[in-house]
């Protein structure tokens, strides 16, 4: 399995070619976001506008190869690995499920997974939804085989790529609604150009559509945590923040920042109650989720 790169020749004027692809598609971007702040049509209509075009390029993206990265094809093993057959990533090594389909296109198959307990649970939701809709000749695929020995190996592959792009797309979708309602609570009227500028970077589309990548999923909780703060909900903030910890530990390093503005904000009286009742059912979620993980 190999990335875009390694698809292409290793040369200069390949390198300049798609460098400029990047460049150009940047352009685009930049021309459509000055285009839609100087619109005066209806509010609405530019907000299906820019959801309708950003619906089209990630179809359009779902249906190319992901090789910005392999990391959908350690997903879609692990995935399987909890929702097929029971074995937790959090203390199972891909390895140690020799022969089993998808083996030969894991990248880190002597590691166990680096993600939290939040992404295990989604993943392996994903793989146990596809492995239900795999047709009977899909059924039957139980041996880590090639497509040429076994055509089957590669639609069931399909099928799962694709269930993790779309649920990469379901997230980024999410993420554009609370960036919207962010920018609308102090400033209405530019509410769309914010939902413009995050649906139609092209980054988002190649790491959504093309990689199905979980950063998507992680935004979620971070996105929620300033829509909540944003309307004073301190409590629930510090826990969304928590949560985008389980699913990625460096989304740690957001939480003493944000203490520490509540206590100027606040004050410690009021602080200090919301953050220890925070952590404790941080900490009580986490032991609890913990061991389900490493069952």
């Amino acid at each position: 399995m190999r990335t875009w790169a390694g698809l292409v020749r290793s040369d200069i004027p390949v390198g300049v070619t798609h460098g400029f692809i990047y460049v150009a598609l940047m352009a685009l971007y930049v021309i459509g976001l000055r285009q839609v702040a100087t619109l005066r049509n209806s509010h609405k209509r530019v907000v299906a506008g820019v959801m309708g075009v950003w619906l089209a390029a990630s179809v359009a993206g779902g249906f190319s190869f992901p090789g910005e990265s392999l990391d959908i094809f350690d997903y879609a093993f692990r995935g399987r690995m909890w929702g097929v057959y029971g074995r937790s990533p959090l203390n199972t090594t891909p390895f140690q499920l020799e022969n089993k389909p998808f083996l030969r296109y894991v990248s880190w198959d002597k590691w166990v997974d680096a993600y939290g307990p939040i992404w295990e649970y989604a993943s392996g939701s994903i793989g146990a939804l596809t492995a239900l809709a795999a047709n009977v000749a899909e059924q039957q695929v139980q041996s880590n085989a090639t497509c040429e020995a076994q055509p089957a190996v590669c639609t069931l592959l399909a099928k799962h790529v694709w269930a993790y792009r779309a649920f990469a797309v379901l997230c980024a979708g999410l993420c554009g609604a609370l960036i919207y309602g962010l920018v609308r609570h102090n400033s209405p009227a530019h509410a769309h150009i914010a939902l413009l500028a995050w649906l139609w970077n092209p980054l988002l589309i190649v790491v959504s559509a093309m990689g199905g990548h979980n950063e998507t999923l992680v935004l979620l909780p971070m996105l929620m945590a300033l829509w909540l703060m944003q309307r004073q909900h301190w409590l629930g903030g510090l826990l969304c923040l928590v949560a985008a910890a389980h699913i990625k530990l460096t989304c740690l390093m957001f939480l003493p920042p944000a203490v520490l503005w509540l206590l100027v904000r606040l004050g410690w009286r009021e602080t200090l109650p919301k953050n220890w009742l925070s952590n404790s059912e941080a900490w009580s979620w986490v032991v609890r989720s913990s061991s389900r993980c490493m069952r």
